[in-house]
C-alpha cells in the first residue's frame, strides 16, 4: 500500500486531493491510500471571493471549503481534523507525521499545503526555507525544485510553496503538486484530464 498524506485542508491541499482522487479513476492506483490532515485554519475561511473563475461573485470562502470537501467522495481518501506538529524523515523516502492530538501517520509521499501563517512544523531534519517571493510582507516559504519538491517524495503547494495568495493561484499550485507526485509515483510525466466516457468505474 502506497500512502500519501496532504497536510492542509485549504484550497491548495483540497485541489491536490481532488486531482489525486481523479487519478484513482484513470490509473492502476487501487493500492494508493490518501489522507488529508486539516487543522481548520485556512485563510479562505475568512475570505469573500469576487475575482475567481466560475465562482459566483461574493461567495464566502467557507462555502467553497465545504464544496471542495463534498467533492472528495472516494473511499480511498481519509479526512482527519488535527494539526500536524512534527514531520520526521524515517527513511530515504518515508515519513512519520505526529499531530497535536498525539496521533501518528506514516507516509510514502507528503504534500505540505498549509499556509505560511500556519507553518509551525517541527521537522527532522530541518526543511530549507527562503523568503516568500510573492508577498508584500516578509513571509517564509519552502525552498523547492522545479517540480515543487522539497525533498524526495516531499512536495509543497499553495502559499508555503511561494504562490500568490489568490484562490485560483493556490488551487493551481495544489493541482500541480498532485501531477508532480503522480509523475514520480508512476515513473513518467503524468497529468489527469477528465474526459467523458474515459474514466474507469
Amino acid at each position: 500500500m502506497t500512502s500519501v498524506v496532504i497536510v492542509g485542508g485549504g484550497p491548495a491541499g483540497l485541489s491536490c486531493a481532488l486531482a489525486l482522487q481523479s487519478a484513482l479513476k484513470h490509473y492502476p492506483l487501487q493500492s494508493l491510500a490518501l489522507t488529508v490532515i486539516d487543522a481548520g485554519r485556512s485563510d479562505l475561511l475568512q475570505a469573500e471571493l469576487w475575482n475567481a473563475p466560475e465562482i459566483s461573485l461574493g461567495t464566502k470562502g467557507s462555502e467553497i471549503i465545504d464544496t471542495l470537501y463534498h467533492q472528495l467522495t472516494s473511499s480511498q481518501i481519509k479526512i482527519v481534523h488535527d494539526r500536524v506538529a512534527k514531520l520526521d524523515f524515517i527513511g530515504e523516502a518515508s515519513f512519520r507525521l505526529v499531530c497535536e492530538s498525539g496521533a501518528e501517520f506514516f507516509a510514502d509521499y507528503v504534500v505540505l499545503a498549509m499556509g505560511y501563517k500556519e507553518f509551525k512544523l517541527e521537522s527532522t531534519p530541518a526543511l530549507a526555507m527562503r523568503n516568500h517571493p510573492n508577498t508584500a510582507k516578509p513571509r517564509p516559504c519552502l525552498a523547492l525544485d522545479d517540480s515543487q519538491r522539497v525533498a524526495p517524495h516531499l512536495y509543497a503547494a499553495g502559499l508555503i510553496a511561494g504562490t500568490h495568495s489568490m484562490f485560483a493561484s493556490v488551487c493551481g499550485s495544489g493541482t500541480e503538486a498532485a501531477c508532480y507526485l503522480l509523475s514520480d509515483l508512476l515513473g513518467s510525466p503524468t497529468h489527469v484530464h477528465d474526459v467523458p466516457h474515459q474514466r474507469s468505474e
